[in-house]
């Protein structure tokens, strides 16, 4: 399975996107992004970001 692009990402610039992913007043188009940004960060694989959008789909 393929590996979203590595991103890496500073302490600050992960501090700053998991706070626009779990606030209450960003747009959930930026949330999903930060979410998207923060697993691909981690090294997951493109399938495993598809499945995390979907259930952020369903569960919104």
């Amino acid at each position: 399975m393929r590996t979203a692009p590595k991103i890496k990402l500073s302490a600050q610039e992960e501090k700053d996107i998991k706070q626009l992913s779990t606030s209450n007043t960003t747009t959930v188009r930026i949330a999903r992004c930060s979410k998207i940004i923060l697993l691909a960060a981690q090294g997951k694989t493109n399938l495993q970001i598809v499945r995390g959008y979907e259930y952020w789909s369903k569960s919104s």
